[in-house]
């Protein structure tokens, strides 16, 4: 019963990641926010754009909070899901996510990480 529900989901959170990473990709160019080429260690021959993570991060938040909500308005779904456990794994993964941008943006030292 559930299963074409999360795959839906899925579903949403892919394409969205797909759509959101576009426009990422474009303002960390215009920024200037790309990993250049400058070691022996980095494979690519172009500057890639950094930010990746924000697509991912808030296409999941997104489509979490649409699949609360619509789980809210049709109790029969019954996903199962509370809020102590949603605020155990956000709570974390928000402070990783937000030490990941502020690397991207202005690169710190593993310690600090």
């Amino acid at each position: 019963m559930l299963t074409p529900f999360f795959l839906g989901i899925f579903a949403a959170s892919l394409l969205l990641c797909f759509i959101l990473t576009k426009y990422v990709r474009d303002i960390a160019n215009r920024r200037g926010w790309v990993a250049a080429p400058e070691a022996s260690r980095h494979l690519h021959s172009t500057p890639l754009p950094r930010l990746g993570g924000v697509s991912i991060y808030f296409s999941f938040l997104l489509t979490l909070g649409i699949a609360l909500l619509w789980a809210g308005h049709y109790p029969a779904l019954n996903l199962g899901l509370t809020l102590k456990p949603l605020i155990t794994i956000l709570v974390p993964g928000t402070l990783i996510f937000l030490l990941g941008v502020y690397d991207d943006i202005s690169p710190v030292g593993p310690y600090f990480k």
